[in-house]
């Protein structure tokens, strides 16, 4: 007992020169008993009153120590609120936010970048349109596939090519399927193709599985698959089936014939997308899809809980076989006159020398209604070819306003290969 009275003592002693120290650094009057506490306590004391100064100690050592400590809100009394672990991270979340449009995930350290493509034009007190372009350092990458033919040999296939440069994306939600790597047991894995999953990716280019379903990636949307069938007619006549009865039986009937398909999405405000597909996937020889960057189902309406509507059109395939997902044009029938149009680069512009050919159909203006009836606001895109891990692509370089030029980009340093 007497040495366990001695080490407790000892642990006061210290604890309390330790405390004396950190409150004499802020606070004036205190600095004589911080000193005292140090220099001057005997030891003998400390001794024999260790036990209700340990008791004292426990109940306000704590409480001391928390004036120093991040007043962050407390989830369960013994447990600090842990924002990573909290958030609901999908692939491509941005999480801590910085000046101009930027964000970083905390957790795997994805960069993304927002900046506005137009103004915002509201429609009603409850809804407004507009189009922005997002940079997500999850887009620009290269898959390694096995050719199925030859184990030794691997395809390569580079993503993230769009209507607005590598590596961004510019469009209101997307729905897409995304192959996946079946890896082998041995090592160095096979990469061969494997299954395939469905994604909704959100404007800002984060992605969330919902094939297979992932109930914790984002639990509050609502994602529905819509189907307009035509059923065969399968209803032979009795003379039919009594001369061919193997003809009768409902296995041979004809599979539906799907006239028409779509996607929803509703966020848990209540505001619903509508998807339509927009552009096909490209499946290659390895069964590998090369356009999932691009491909799937793209938001053609957006109702909100009031019944306002967006309508988004697009240059599809007609138009602009290179980027047939490329917006054309965002209105609403609320608000007649209020649109966002744009123009892409064509051919002719190639010819001019006006921007390189790996331009071509991708966005070159987007125009809109200028306030107060004044002259329309336009933004102008140019772009520089590049080359990254091998193909030559446009990279978006600058965006300019009629009388100045606004976002000079250079984003070679992020295109480098590894």
């Amino acid at each position: 007992m007497k040495h366990g009275t001695e080490f407790l003592s000892t642990c006061v002693w210290r604890c309390c020169r330790d405390i004396g120290t950190a409150v004499a650094r802020q606070a004036g009057p205190l600095v004589a008993v911080a000193s005292l506490l140090r220099s001057r306590t005997p030891r003998s004391l400390l001794r024999n009153i260790a036990w209700p100064i340990a008791m004292l100690l426990a109940l306000v050592c704590p409480i001391a120590l928390a004036e120093d400590s991040p007043s962050w809100p407390l989830l369960h009394p013994t447990d600090r609120w842990d924002f990573l672990s909290d958030a609901l991270h999908s692939p491509g979340v941005a999480s801590a936010g910085f000046e101009n449009g930027e964000a970083v995930d905390l957790f795997t350290g994805n960069l993304r970048i927002v900046h506005p493509s137009a103004p915002v034009l509201p429609v009603t007190a409850s809804l407004s349109m507009s189009l922005s372009r997002a940079y997500n350092s999850n887009k620009l990458h290269r898959d390694r596939v096995r050719n199925p033919s030859n184990p030794s040999a691997y395809n390569h296939y580079f993503h993230g090519k769009s209507w607005v440069g590598a590596g961004w994306t510019s469009h209101l939600g997307r729905v897409f399927i995304r192959p996946t790597h079946r890896d082998g047991l041995n090592v160095p894995p096979y990469f061969d193709n494997g299954g395939r999953e469905r994604y909704f990716e959100f404007p800002d280019g984060a992605i969330h599985k919902f094939v297979p379903y992932v109930s914790s990636a984002q639990p509050h949307l609502q994602i529905v698959y819509h189907t307009e069938i035509e059923d065969p007619d399968c209803n032979w006549p009795a003379w039919y089936c009594w001369k061919f009865p193997s003809e009768c039986d409902p296995d041979n009937c004809p599979d539906p014939i799907i006239l028409d398909d779509w996607y929803t999405v509703t966020y848990p405000d209540g505001t619903m997308l509508e998807l339509r597909g927009i552009s096909s996937s490209v499946e290659e020889a390895d069964g590998w899809l090369s356009n999932y960057d691009r491909s799937g189902f793209y938001t053609t309406k957006i109702t909100d809980v009031h019944g306002t509507v967006i309508n988004v059109e697009y240059w599809g395939v007609t138009d602009n076989p290179q980027f047939p997902e490329a917006i054309k044009r965002i209105w609403s029938p609320q608000s007649p006159g209020v649109e966002i149009t744009t123009t892409v680069w064509t051919a002719a512009d190639i010819t001019a020398g006006l921007c390189p050919s790996e331009a071509l159909g991708m966005l070159k203006q987007v125009q809109a209604p200028g306030p107060h009836g004044g002259p329309p606001i336009v933004y102008e895109f140019h772009y520089e070819a590049r080359q990254i891990w091998g193909p030559t692509t446009a990279a978006l370089t600058e965006v300019r306003l009629p009388s100045f030029r606004l976002n000079r980009l250079d984003l070679l340093r992020v295109w480098s290969a590894p």
